[in-house]
């Protein structure tokens, strides 16, 4: 009893040693709030004299400086104000970011997210951040596009913002462009989850159709891209009857099906090569049946007829559809005056005149 005593005792003299190291070690941690006051009163200075970049450090400085959550954010707000007017977008994104993370309580959010997409939308429209501060005059020397990466991380932030949907279907572009399907599917499939009457967000079927599609015909072994692709061309439809892209989205929803039907009869094809009649029977009837007008149906119906002698041919044949794209035309409008001819050539060198083309050319 006594020696469990003396070990109990001594766990809690151990205890409230490292108790008391630790607090001891914090309190030398960190800067003293004269540093602050320096760091924060020369960002003040830095930004009336117009040197933004200096203000900026500065005031990143004095946020760590701080003991205090109040000073703290109004440090980091000071950093945000002089990287904005500086132009230093990238700089002043991640100042944001840091504010809404670390100091939500202390600032308007939902302002601080909409600035997020402003400062995507400027990158995206062209705007860059100087690579040097003191060569900012030069109109060349500026930093590299991170559209793609500011609009990821807005998004993260503010994934149901006002901006959110623009920024999405610009960051599954930009994703596109550098073939990263996969995640630009996950951003498109979010946009047509929303009931919203923008009538730009057909674009996002579109684009989300045409990439199920792209993959479809790339590699589906299980049909997956190509199901998904009908089920959003059709819901694409239903929600836009009178969209000009109906003919184009038929049109696709045509090619879809034959990929579907071109699948089942290599297998069919397969089967029937490997001895397995059966098999291969019922994948070229489920050419026939579910996909009749199919450009791939007229072979799978031959196979069927040389596999199974009890089948009978169909009596009438839908009707194949052209799979190319029609598009109106318009008549030329009529010009107000004659056409002019314009020499191409002169065998001295210089320009000839130039004559106004006559109905008869005796004329000239």
């Amino acid at each position: 009893m006594k020696c469990s005593f003396l070990k109990i005792f001594g766990l809690f003299l151990l205890l409230a040693t490292s108790v008391n190291l630790w607090a001891e070690d914090t309190t030398e941690v960190g800067a003293s709030s004269e540093d602050f006051k320096h760091y924060y009163n020369t960002a003040l200075e830095k930004f009336e004299a117009g040197d933004y970049d200096e203000a900026g450090e500065f005031a990143l400085k004095a946020e760590e400086a701080a003991n205090d959550s109040v000073m703290k954010a109004n440090s980091l707000q000071l950093a945000i104000d002089s990287y904005r007017a500086g132009g230093m977008l990238y700089k002043e994104f991640n100042a944001i970011e840091k504010m809404i993370n670390c100091y939500r309580n202390y600032t308007d959010s939902v302002q601080q997210i909409n600035r997020l997409f402003e400062i995507g939308n400027a990158y995206f429209a062209g705007e860059r951040e100087p690579s040097f501060w003191s060569l900012r005059w030069i109109p060349w020397l500026h930093g590299e596009d991170k559209t793609e990466e500011l609009y990821a991380r807005a998004l993260a932030q503010g994934p149901f913002a006002e901006g959110s949907h623009l920024a999405r279907m610009r960051l599954a572009v930009f994703l596109i462009e550098n073939k990263k399907n996969d995640e630009a599917l996950k951003h498109l499939r979010e946009i047509v989850k929303l009931e919203d009457s923008d009538p730009n967000f057909r674009y996002a079927y579109l684009l989300l159709a045409e990439q199920l599609m792209f993959l479809a015909h790339k590699g589906d072994g299980d049909n997956f891209y190509a199901q998904e692709a009908i089920e959003v061309c059709e819901k694409f439809k239903q929600k836009y009857p009178n969209a000009t892209e109906n003919d184009m989205v038929d049109k696709w929803l045509l090619k879809i099906k034959d990929l579907q039907a071109k699948r089942l009869l290599e297998m069919s094809k397969f089967y029937r090569k490997s001895g397995k009649i059966e098999a291969a029977i019922r994948y070229s009837n489920e050419v026939v049946s579910k996909y009749p007008d199919s450009i791939h149906a007229e072979k799978a119906e031959k196979l069927l007829v040389e596999m199974d002698k009890k089948y009978i041919p169909r009596s009438v044949t839908p009707e194949i559809q052209s799979r190319l794209q029609s598009y109106e035309t318009f008549r030329m409008v009529d010009e107000e005056k004659k056409l002019l001819v314009h020499p191409l050539e002169s065998k001295k060198g210089f320009m000839l005149p130039v004559y106004e083309l006559q109905v008869n050319s005796s004329e000239k």
